[in-house]
C-alpha cells in the first residue's frame, strides 16, 4: 500500500510537473494574444483626448483673440 502510494503520489507530481512545464508555455501565448484587443480600445482612446486637447486649445486660442481685441482698442 505505501509503495502504491508512493507510485500514485510520484505519478502525480510528475503529471503536475509536465503541465507546469506546459503551463509557462501557453503563459506567454496568453499576453501577446491579451495585447490585440486592448491595441483595438486604446486607439480608439487616444480620439477622444485628442478632442479635448482641441477644445482646450480652442479655448485658449477664444481667450487670446478676446484679450487682444480687447488689448488693441485699449492702446488705440
Amino acid at each position: 500500500m505505501t509503495p502504491d502510494l508512493h507510485s500514485g503520489s510520484d505519478s502525480d507530481p510528475s503529471e503536475a510537473s509536465t503541465a507546469a512545464s506546459r503551463a509557462p508555455p501557453v503563459v506567454p501565448q496568453a499576453p501577446p494574444a491579451s495585447p490585440h484587443p486592448p491595441s483595438d480600445p486604446r486607439p480608439v482612446k487616444p480620439p477622444p483626448p485628442a478632442q479635448v486637447a482641441s477644445h482646450s486649445h480652442s479655448q485658449p486660442r477664444a481667450e487670446n483673440v478676446a484679450a487682444e481685441g480687447q488689448h488693441s482698442p485699449s492702446p488705440q
